[in-house]
């Protein structure tokens, strides 16, 4: 009878180890940085359960970066490139880059990203991140000094894609206008005001 009660209670903690173990399933416009760190006892328990992007998402979440990106990598090399675990895995890959301070690698795989996606919403979040990206990367004087021309050419590549954009005709406008190149200033600085949000301080450039 003492042999039987402790079966059943090392089943009933097993049970329990198991459940409290399960991967988080990451919601649609959920990024994978949102999900909280797993227990230290879950994390040693469901490693082997998980699947490749489970498994780059914990990796991510506990700030292990590197074996993320190689994980990703060989991710990207198994599937085509239009199946949804390959366009996941080069989402999740271009934050981690960032994470890294690998940016140009970062902003390549973002607009990988948005060249290959086919849905609408994920192809608008992903254009408005990317061009968030680009500017807080140009907003940054040390990074900016030393990455003009790739900033000046990443910034014209998105505005392709969303012409519309204030911001960053504006912060070209401003760009131009420090390297000397007063008719594209002029030019971008004319585009940012025909927008709401940034007319007012595209007028001062003109």
């Amino acid at each position: 009878r003492h042999t039987a009660q402790t079966n059943a209670q090392d089943s009933a903690r097993v049970s329990q180890q198991v459940s409290a173990s399960s991967p988080q399933e990451v919601r649609p416009g959920q990024h994978v940085t949102d999900l909280p760190a797993p227990e230290p006892a879950a994390w040693g328990s469901s490693t082997a359960a998980l699947n490749p992007l489970e498994q780059a998402n914990r990796w991510v979440a506990t700030g292990n970066y590197q074996q993320a990106a190689q994980l990703l990598e060989q991710i990207l090399d198994q599937f085509p490139a239009t199946d949804r675990q390959y366009l996941s895995a080069l989402r999740m890959l271009a934050r981690v880059y960032e994470e890294q301070g690998r940016h140009e690698l970062a902003i390549a795989s973002w607009f990988d990203y948005v060249s290959r996606e086919v849905d609408a919403q994920q192809l608008q979040a992903g254009l408005q991140y990317l061009a968030g990206y680009l500017l807080r990367l140009a907003a940054n004087p040390v990074f900016a000094q030393e990455h003009a021309h790739w900033l000046m050419q990443r910034l014209n590549d998105v505005i392709r894609l969303t012409p519309d954009n204030g911001e960053l005709h504006l912060r070209l406008a401003n760009m131009h206008w420090e390297a000397k190149d007063k008719e594209l200033s002029q030019y971008h600085a004319l585009m940012a005001a025909n927008q709401q949000d940034t007319h007012t301080r595209a007028q001062a450039l003109l």
